[in-house]
This record gives structure tokens, C-alpha cells and sequence, in this order.
């Protein structure tokens, strides 16, 4: 059975990226479900802000398969940018 959050809520996963291996790559991951079950996932960057403050900023996109199995980023028009 699929996990559905309650209506009118998402839920949202995040986790340290433990195999990280150079700066251009999130330093956390990320997967977030909407209510009607459209599931997305992306990448967390921390960052300091001017006045010294922390700060995550990142993307989501719809993961979509490819032939190698693995995902393919989708076209831009269905990327969500998200700063928390």
C-alpha cells in the first residue's frame, strides 16, 4: 500500500547525503508526496546567508525513468524551485 499524507498536507523526506563526493552535488536529498499522491524528489544545498545565517535552498522535480534505469532530469517547465 502506498503512503498518502492526510488531505491537505504533503509529506516531506530529507536526509543527509552520505555520498556526497564534491561540492556540486546536495548535501541532502529529498522526497516530498502531495495529497493526490504526485511524488517528487530533488536535492538540498546548505548555504549561509549575508547576515550569518544557515539556510537550505534546492530544487524538486518529478522523477522520471529513463532508459538506464535511472532518472532523467524533466524539462524545465516541471522543476519547483523551494528555499527553506
Amino acid at each position: 500500500m502506498s503512503y498518502l499524507p492526510k488531505e491537505g498536507t504533503l509529506s516531506v523526506i530529507v536526509f543527509k547525503n552520505d555520498r556526497r563526493t564534491n561540492e556540486k552535488q546536495p548535501t541532502h536529498n529529498m522526497f516530498v508526496t502531495l495529497p493526490d499522491g504526485t511524488k517528487y524528489e530533488g536535492g538540498l544545498f546548505a548555504k549561509i546567508g549575508k547576515n550569518g545565517s544557515s539556510f537550505h535552498t534546492g530544487t524538486l522535480k518529478l522523477p522520471q525513468e529513463n532508459a538506464g534505469g535511472g532518472y532523467s532530469r524533466p524539462p524545465a517547465s516541471n522543476a519547483v524551485e523551494v528555499d527553506f
